[in-house]
């Protein structure tokens, strides 16, 4: 899917089949063609992070660094992983977060684990009001984060599918534990 960085989304409805029982994977095959002077969200279930309507969201830094939030509870309770270094730009990249029930966050890039915290909670927070969204936030959250590029291959899983070095799949699969999947071909 090619992304404008200005106001194209893709967003599926809310609703309790979207929650992960615990563990839980977000991943996505991208193509940055512009960093921005703020974020850029891959794919998100967040509205609002003053307000705690948020679960998670996999996105890069204003320098193009993939970061990967969680929310257990309410506002306040985000636990965050950044990578080190930037993806390049006009490449395609694959990203994953990970997060382990009460073990873990971790970013893979390229099915390396880039970044890791340690985290004690045993779930995300379940809201069934809050959307699944590609490419930014939705239009009822104060800041969207656009992302400029290309996305293709999106999966969100409830399973923790990568625990060690891997090599990314160029097209995804559904298995049990898929909870969507976008081919954007």
């Amino acid at each position: 899917a090619a992304l404008d960085g200005v106001n194209d989304l893709i967003s599926v409805s809310s609703g309790s089949h979207l929650n992960a029982p615990n563990s839980f994977t977000v991943e996505a095959w991208v193509y940055p063609t512009a960093f921005s002077s703020s974020y850029q969200e891959i794919a998100a279930r967040y509205q609002e992070y003053g307000t705690g309507t948020a679960i998670f969201d996999l996105g890069l830094t204003r320098d193009g660094i993939p970061f990967f939030e969680v929310m257990s509870g309410g506002y306040g309770t985000a636990r965050t992983v950044t990578a080190s270094q930037a993806i390049a730009l006009n490449q395609w990249t694959h990203i994953a977060g990970v997060f382990l029930s009460g073990t873990s966050l971790t970013v893979y890039v390229n099915g390396q684990a880039v970044a890791n915290q340690t985290v004690s909670f045993e779930s995300a927070q379940a809201l069934s009001d809050v959307p699944f969204t590609i490419g930014r936030l939705p239009d009822v959250s104060s800041s969207q984060y656009p992302f400029k590029g290309y996305v293709d291959e999106v999966r969100y899983s409830a399973s923790a599918r990568y625990q060690a070095t891997f090599t990314p799949a160029a097209t995804f699969t559904s298995d049990s534990n898929t909870i969507l999947l976008f081919h954007f071909d």
